[in-house]
């Protein structure tokens, strides 16, 4: 046998590396999940097992048949290669049956393991991911601030390299409640994960993974700590990988590829890299959004050449960047809004003639778009008012002045009698509103 069931795994800052960390629910209504606590369940310093087997024993004993289903860590012995083992069977105190040898070709003795507890670091959870063989991995991070000390992957301390194994969702919670308060919605205290000193590494790397492997993070943080050389999340090759209520600080890249639902990146060179994106956010950026689809995003406040750049955009806004709003070259701006800007609304590249089509500007200091062949215009709204509820304050919802947020109600078109308003009309500086406001974004309203 081997690790080949669907475990669920638990992450959390008062856990130990040294922990069992896993489940899974082998014997329904007898199992227990021990990994839902800081310390381990057993800590037996006795092990022994005869080479060629799976039976492991324990003269001090303290196994019982709750324990199946957990994972043991066995981290020293004699003759034991230290690794995760399931516990699959249990026959009395002394006694239990683990998924595979644990011995390196010798009998093992004065073995120590620890049956259960949670495991406390990102890497050490990867790297017991990388041990699995099943199809499906479940893991679950606690609210705290997980401090790398560790350029490798997934070793203690360390970043995480997601395999060509189980297919992860990583699931961030409120420490002391249930599991499901990161599913739930976006959390404003999440999971963070912070680089220290650590430089030049991506956070959760799922690049290079066959296309059947897509991973999920759900409400998790990355904060580079001003390393500019930080990626957060990235996803290439094959994978097309989901990122959901996440959040990034100050990273060279906040969000690489994949799919970004509902994330938040401040600070640092891009907010998301060749992304597919949706209902998402970048501020105080050099870039916001780059080579990707955005639907529904906000760029705000960037510092560099534009909010959106090289990008095919729908219902964007972008507001108070020092660029340009959107940058394009061969790409589709519909519905959306470029206000406040120091550069061009819209800017485009002759060499590749971009649609901008029932958007809307108002402020841009270099004016809305560049004339020439660059940008074919159609259908824009040139506002005479602030169309936003209270720019000063970052909420960029459409307010109902004349001339402002009200011309842009209905105005993206849609099928008659359903109209889109332009722009992601429910944009806030907090992104917990997209549980709240999902219906302002792109829904047609009659």
């Amino acid at each position: 046998m081997a690790l080949d069931q669907d475990y669920t795994i638990e992450l959390r800052t008062t856990g130990s590396d040294n922990n069992g960390g896993g489940f899974y629910n082998r014997d329904d209504g007898t199992s227990v999940d021990y990994s839902q606590q800081d310390a381990a369940q057993l800590n037996p310093t006795d092990l022994a097992c005869t080479t060629g087997g799976a039976t492991l024993t324990s003269a001090t004993g303290g196994f019982t048949a709750a324990m199946v289903g957990n994972l043991i860590q066995i981290t020293a012995g004699t003759n034991f290669t230290a690794g995760f083992y399931e516990i699959t069977g249990h026959t009395d105190t002394n006694t239990v049956t683990l998924d595979r040898d644990p011995t390196d070709g010798s009998n093992g003795s004065s073995g120590t393991g620890y049956v259960g507890g949670a495991l406390a670091t990102p890497g050490k959870v990867g790297g017991l991911i990388a041990a699995l063989t099943g199809s499906f991995a479940h893991v679950y991070q606690a609210t705290g601030t997980y401090i790398l000390s560790s350029g490798s992957a997934n070793v203690a301390g360390g970043k995480v390299d997601l395999p060509d194994g189980p297919c992860v969702t990583w699931v961030g919670y409120t420490a002391g409640s249930a599991r499901t308060t990161g599913e739930s919605g976006w959390l404003a205290a999440k999971p963070e994960v912070n680089c220290g000193s650590q430089g030049s590494l991506t956070v959760f790397d799922c690049t290079g993974l066959y296309y059947a492997r897509d991973h999920t993070f759900i409400n998790i943080k990355v904060d580079a700590n001003s390393q500019s050389s930080i990626y957060g999340f990235e996803s290439d090759g094959g994978a097309e990988c989901h990122w959901v209520w996440c959040e990034t600080v100050d990273c060279g890249c906040g969000f690489k590829y994949g799919a970004a639902i509902g994330c938040k990146a401040t600070g640092g060179t891009y907010g998301f890299y060749g992304a597919t994106g949706y209902l998402s956010q970048a501020s105080g950026c050099t870039i916001g959004f780059r080579y990707g689809i955005f639907m529904c995003c906000l760029a705000y406040k960037c510092d560099g050449t534009s909010g959106f750049g090289l990008s095919t955009c729908s219902g964007c806004v972008s507001v108070d960047n020092d660029g340009d709003g959107f940058s394009t070259s061969g790409n589709l701006c519909y519905g959306c809004i470029a206000a406040y800007n120091g550069g061009r609304g819209f800017d485009g590249h002759a060499s590749n003639i971009s649609s901008i089509i029932h958007c809307a500007t108002i402020g841009n200091t270099s004016g809305a778009y560049n004339t020439g062949d660059a940008i074919v215009v159609t259908g824009l709204s040139e506002l005479s008012a602030d169309p936003f509820v209270d720019r000063a304050n970052d909420d960029y919802r459409l307010n109902n002045v004349d001339g402002g947020g009200k011309d842009l109600r209905g105005q993206a078109g849609g099928v008659p009698p359903c109209h889109l308003d332009l722009g992601a009309a429910g944009q806030h500086k907090d992104p917990g509103f997209v549980a709240a406001s999902v219906g302002r974004f792109g829904v047609m309203e009659s």
